[in-house]
């Protein structure tokens, strides 16, 4: 749908990164695979990122919840004040995360932070999202962010992955030609449902197939699933469209 949401299982470990909009489905998804959530990492506060977040819980009990460090200090992280001090009464322990942290997924898993840096106040809640490089291996690395511009990220430093979800829906700032071939992904995953925005924009696919970047879209190929294959490459599958 017109949200975000990915789910990492490595090694048994199941982690989240954003829930999507209320009701988005993730909630279902996690009931049928009967397993605890390791953690959930909210990229920022917005409603189609994280407005999911009382229903997971209550498909899969969560550890912890990571936000990034600017999380207080960003407009609209109000939004989810509630929620956030329900499940932190209820046990789960709230994480900020900083550039240059690193979380262990798994003996082969990590997720390093990108962006934001310490003390970093954001002038918007898209700005203020958090960037995962999620590594797990040579030729397995996912590049994920929230909303921002494709200017925050130009400049970041280990940018590279194999695997890119493409900021803000493919909506126009989200992505630049710089940023791309800082990136160079095989790639590219948009999580775009029916929209009044017009995403993911034409100048963003153009630029993803200059890239060149295999493109993926949820709108069209439903859930898109990326696995690590036997030789330590990675395999992409649509939901619904059975492509690969």
């Amino acid at each position: 749908g017109q949200g975000d949401c990915t789910l990492v299982d490595t090694q048994g470990s199941l982690y989240l990164i954003d829930t999507g909009s209320e009701n988005s489905g993730a909630e279902d998804v996690l009931t049928s695979m009967a397993r605890p959530l390791e953690a959930v990492f909210l990229t920022h506060a917005h409603e189609d990122h994280a407005g999911n977040l009382m229903e997971i819980a209550y498909a899969a009990p969560m550890k912890k919840i990571y936000l990034p460090e600017c999380w207080a200090r960003t407009p609209d992280s109000e939004l989810m004040n509630e929620p956030l001090r329900a499940l932190e009464r209820a046990g789960v322990e709230i994480c900020p995360l900083k550039a240059g942290d690193v979380v262990k997924l798994s003996e082969e898993t990590s997720a390093k932070v990108l962006f934001p840096p310490e003390g970093y106040t954001p002038e918007t809640g898209n700005e203020g999202s958090m960037v995962l490089l999620i590594d797990s291996g040579e030729g397995a690395r996912l590049l994920i962010g929230g909303d921002q511009s494709a200017q925050w990220m130009e400049g970041l430093s280990e940018l590279r992955a194999q695997v890119l979800k493409v900021n803000h829906h493919g909506g126009l700032n989200g992505t630049s030609g710089a940023l791309l071939r800082r990136v160079n992904p095989a790639l590219s995953v948009i999580s775009v449902g029916h929209n009044s925005y017009g995403h993911p924009k034409e100048r963003v696919l153009e630029l993803l197939n200059r890239a060149p970047s295999r493109v993926m879209r949820t709108d069209q190929s439903g859930a898109v699933m990326v696995r690590k294959n036997e030789s330590g490459g990675l395999e992409a599958a649509g939901w619904l469209s059975g492509e690969e």
